[in-house]
């Protein structure tokens, strides 16, 4: 009997590496429920028969399924357990427990391994080298999990995601270009953060839901939630049916087409009072992320909500985000500048060690996790400790970080500058002739849109005098 199929599988493949053969697994069916497992097959790798794909069928290629009936099938107890059921031990080719490690269900590379190999691929030692330092560590070639060719291909995908020389020069100029870019939004993020922290924009209503949208959104977002409480203006709301806690609600709004066409659309609002849910059928919140006019007119006009539930406000539009990007490391980043940067990587290495370890049995996996909340638990008592003045004290020499290398890696940064501007052949867009008509068309053109930048100003002046007229002044 065995407690789950990873047990079964586990069991098999020790014995077949000990007999010298590879497992797969066959078939299998799931049970009523749809989710659990109700019996399953492992075979050996050279079961079945296949087809001659070659193009000439006088040089035919070999072949791996050779018809081999070994077999185990388990199933799916009352209590949950896995008993095996049939058993088949007979082969038909030849067995060889010495060759057993080239099979791929008996081959294993775990982090600390990868780890080594890309550290000395990094350093310049060639791979059949670095291959035979780790032969020369086990103890020879069949202590090893691993074969060389599997090694050159993880050193091969590590130098590929490096993207270093050669063919991926011009994706590795694209991603230079992409960080040049993302370090200025990152600049620009932490500008308009730190521009909504020292200010806020003014509330254009007494409710108090605006204002928890003005403590709670950066001043960029919370300019989108103020227009939909200006629009307000143009509701009208009224209730069809009241089913328990669940009521029903019709809102008529007035939708600006064009310029001066005005359309009146027909909108239909649920809101739960027990669980303080509202819903629109225009679907602006699951679109955007924001409460409609609708919505919040039925929640200030109708039912007199307070306070909104916290699923409404959106934690990436808050101006107390922790942006957890800012601590991805890449190839072309410079950590010793960034000292919060170089612990979060040391943390992530520790941790990718624990998860390895810890993810192989249900027990281990709930150790790790009791420690991680007692971990939590401990370091909201510090901040709170360090936020009253209380100062910790750390060990010293506990964290030494050298500003050259961090866990062993060098930390040189290549500059890495944008391609050469080079001139495009004809003659440049900006001293293209143009013909009388084009010339005639974009005069109109501007003239136009001049005109209605200027009608559109006053228009909105006019609305936020009503608006003003109209919260102010009932």
């Amino acid at each position: 009997m065995f407690n789950s199929e990873e047990d079964v599988r586990a069991y098999y493949t020790r014995y077949a590496k000990q007999k010298g053969f590879g497992v797969s697994r066959r078939t299998s069916k799931l049970g009523d429920d749809g989710k659990s497992v109700k019996y399953f097959t492992l075979s050996c790798v050279c079961q079945g028969k296949a087809k001659s794909r070659a193009a000439n069928p006088l040089k035919p290629q070999p072949k791996q399924n050779l018809g081999c009936k070994a077999k185990i099938n388990a199933s799916r107890c009352l209590d949950g357990r896995f008993m095996v059921s049939t058993v088949v031990l007979e082969h038909n080719h030849i067995l060889s427990p010495g060759k057993a490690r080239y099979f791929r269900c008996h081959k294993n590379m775990n982090p600390y391994v990868k780890r080594r190999l890309e550290l000395l691929d990094k350093t310049g030692v060639r791979a059949s080298k670095n291959y035979q330092s780790l032969v020369i560590e086990a103890g020879g070639f069949e202590k090893l999990p691993f074969g060389e060719k599997d090694a050159r291909n993880h050193i091969d995908k590590a130098r590929r995601l490096r993207l270093g020389v050669g063919g991926a020069e011009a994706l590795r100029n694209y991603f230079a270009r992409m960080q040049e870019k993302d370090d200025r939004k990152a600049e620009k993020e932490n500008a308009q953060d730190h521009d909504s922290f020292k200010s806020m924009h003014p509330c254009i209503t007494r409710y108090a839901i605006e204002k928890q949208f003005q403590e709670a959104y950066t001043n960029k977002k919370f300019k989108e939630v103020q227009d939909e409480f200006r629009n307000q203006m143009y509701c009208y709301s009224s209730l069809l049916k009241q089913e328990g806690a669940i009521s029903t609600y019709q809102v008529d709004d007035e939708i600006t087409i064009y310029d001066d066409m005005i359309k009146e659309v027909r909108f239909h609002v649920y809101f739960n009072e027990e669980e303080c849910e509202v819903q629109c059928t225009c679907s602006l919140f699951e679109f955007k992320g924001i409460l409609c006019r609708h919505a919040l007119y039925v929640l200030t006009m109708m039912k007199k909500v307070k306070i909104l539930p916290s699923k409404y406000i959106i934690p990436r539009w808050r101006k107390d985000l922790k942006r957890n990007y800012k601590y991805v490391k890449s190839s072309y980043d410079d950590l010793s500048g960034n000292p919060e940067a170089q612990r979060y990587d040391k943390l992530c290495a520790s941790f990718s060690e624990v998860a390895s370890m810890a993810s192989k049995t249900e027990k281990s996996c709930m150790i790790v996790m009791t420690c991680i909340d007692k971990l939590k638990e401990k370091l909201h008592l510090n901040e709170s400790s360090s936020e009253n003045g209380q100062i910790s004290h750390h060990t010293p020499g506990a964290l030494t970080i050298s500003n050259e290398v961090v866990n062993g890696t060098s930390m040189e940064c290549n500059k890495v500058l944008s391609p050469a501007v080079v001139r495009s052949k004809g003659r440049p867009s900006s001293k293209r002739k143009e013909s009388k008509v084009d010339n005639v068309v974009r005069k109109l053109k501007r003239k136009r849109q001049q005109s209605q930048k200027t009608s559109k100003k006053k228009k909105e002046k006019s609305i936020q005098v009503l608006v003003y007229i109209y919260f102010n002044y009932p």
